[in-house]
């Protein structure tokens, strides 16, 4: 449950930040702080793993209860959906369409 609603309150907040930085700052530097986002999320994620983890061996597919399968696929589908999305997107800049 943390997770998930960890993932959607970083949707709801990161992105929309990215979106005001891209307004206020050259791209360097938005690109910039987008990798300290992800940095900062996977650093804290190792972190808290091994604060309250539980365990070191490794998690396998036939360890996975339903819902981490759910959330694997979730994730999976999501990240292809928002590469999709960011191609297209940098595809129609690239015709000079007007977004």
């Amino acid at each position: 449950m943390g997770a998930n609603t960890t993932f959607i309150y970083g949707d709801l907040l990161i992105l929309p930040l990215i979106a005001i930085y891209r307004k206020s700052f050259p791209e360097r530097i938005t690109w910039a702080f987008v990798a300290l986002f992800a940095l900062g999320a996977m650093l804290a994620g190792a972190i808290m793993e091994r604060i309250i983890g539980g365990g070191t061996a490794a998690m396998t597919a036939a360890s996975m209860t339903l819902n981490d399968r759910f959330t694997l696929i979730s994730n999976i589908v999501a990240l292809a959906a928002v590469a999709a999305l960011a191609l297209v997107t940098l595809g129609s800049k690239a015709r000079g369409a007007v977004s």
